[in-house]
């Protein structure tokens, strides 16, 4: 998906849903700018109540100051807000029991009953501007709203803009164990695990700062090894600037055998094997930038690895 410094608009989104009953009284809402930056969830054994912020919305009334009106009743004894670090992460899909799915991360589920139908919507290459659905007492149906993958998403922010570098093994990275993080403010941790029996990475996982501060771990890329190599990077002033490191074929399958991982002070590792095949991340070193993000692909091992670069 392109991200390109120019204002966002609703423009050319499409209805998509709802799902759930028909009683209730129709509503709709679509953040100013196409991006959802809050969504506060009302709920216990049903979903009582939904309300949004989106990116634009404090714009439009200081004094309401950003929240939608709320759709659905009074109800409910539990309150969840999801805070969405719009623009670098975005919503991509909604399952139920609810669950609102972004590039990064998965929020929920939302609602404590165990009856219902089961639905899911994740878009491909789409972004998630709105919502719409049917609510009274309760939120009784839902639907999206989508800026189809046709369509460029445009954040008004130049200085956000990245660049994918990789993946790094030349295989192909639309495969079925494919994967990507998405971009964060900050690459704080990394695990990686080790098959010390074959000398291969098995998997790797990220810690990465939100620009809000909060601290999340990535989910694990490929099998937990029977060794655990941890990076710490706590100094503010150190960032991570890429990656390099050795791939090879192991039973016939192509593999990472080692990593090392390069900060503007320093570099990690490298990490298990010293033999196959150089590859690397790093960018030119006339154009500064930072790791903000990984992908690649994995199965029962990591079989390939690119990084999400911001360029300062």
């Amino acid at each position: 998906m392109i991200l390109q410094a120019d204002e966002m608009s609703c423009e050319g989104a499409i209805s998509v849903g709802a799902w759930g009953g028909q009683d209730g009284n129709h509503w709709s809402y679509q953040a100013k700018h196409g991006g959802l930056k809050h969504i506060i969830i009302c709920y216990g054994q049903v979903i009582n109540s939904v309300m949004f912020k989106g990116d634009g919305d404090e714009e439009a009334s200081a004094a309401t100051a950003d929240y939608s009106a709320r759709f659905g009743g009074s109800g409910g004894y539990k309150t969840e807000k999801v805070i969405i670090d719009y623009p670098l992460e975005y919503l991509t899909g909604i399952t139920g029991k609810l669950k609102f799915h972004t590039n990064r991360t998965i929020y929920g589920p939302f609602g404590e009953g165990e009856k219902g139908d089961p639905f899911s919507f994740i878009t491909e290459g789409g972004v998630i501007t709105g919502f719409h659905g049917r609510a009274g007492d309760y939120v009784d149906a839902i639907g999206v709203y989508i800026k189809p993958a046709g369509l460029q998403l445009n954040v008004r922010d130049p200085g956000l803009l990245t660049r994918r570098l990789g993946p790094y093994l030349g295989c192909c990275i639309n495969g079925a164990g494919s994967w990507d993080d998405g971009v964060f403010s900050a690459v704080k941790g990394v695990h990686v695990y080790v098959d010390s029996d074959k000398s291969v990475v098995s998997g790797v996982q990220f810690v990465y700062e939100k620009r809000d501060g909060c601290v999340v771990l990535s989910t694990l890329h490929g099998a937990i090894g029977d060794i655990m190599k941890k990076i710490e990077i706590d100094d503010d002033s150190e960032f991570l600037i890429g990656v390099d490191g050795l791939h090879g074929c192991v039973d016939g399958e192509k593999v990472i055998k080692s990593l090392t991982f390069h900060t503007n002070k320093g570099k990690y590792g490298p990490m298990d094997d010293e033999f196959g095949e150089y590859f690397c991340s790093m960018s030119s070193m006339s154009i500064k930038g930072k790791v903000v993000g990984f992908f690649g692909e994995s199965k029962a091992r990591l079989n390939a690895i690119g990084v999400h670069t911001e360029y300062f």
